[in-house]
């Protein structure tokens, strides 16, 4: 972990099955990415590197957690509000999109931390 970012790996064996990047913004942590390779989506894969990445940053922000999603990436909404996270706003045009450009949502996840 290099101050203040936390990058994780996910391994199946030897072979890479995802990735996540976040850092902290003053006390708040943000989610950069959590990529998943295709032969491992829809297989648990993303919501063990959000939760891990969320418990093991847990020393680099004790605030809020934060992320951007592409609007029309349904399945990755789908899993950040089953992990209490909620949609808060949109960031238009965000996002790069074959020659166009496409909003993302802002999501949000209060952390309950203890004193």
């Amino acid at each position: 972990m290099a101050a203040g970012h936390l990058c994780l790996l996910a391994l199946d064996g030897a072979v890479p099955a995802g990735y996540s990047v976040c850092m902290r913004v003053l006390d708040e942590l943000h989610i950069l990415n959590i990529v998943v390779a295709p032969d491992f989506q829809r297989r648990g894969v993303g919501g063990w590197l959000l939760d891990e990445t969320i418990s093991r940053a847990g020393d680099l922000a004790h605030g809020p957690v934060l992320l951007e999603v592409r609007v029309s990436n349904a399945v990755a909404r789908h899993l950040y509000l089953s992990k209490g996270f909620v949609e808060i706003g949109i960031r238009k045009d965000y996002y790069p999109s074959d020659g166009r450009r496409e909003d993302a949502v802002v999501m949000c996840k209060e952390r309950q931390v203890a004193v």
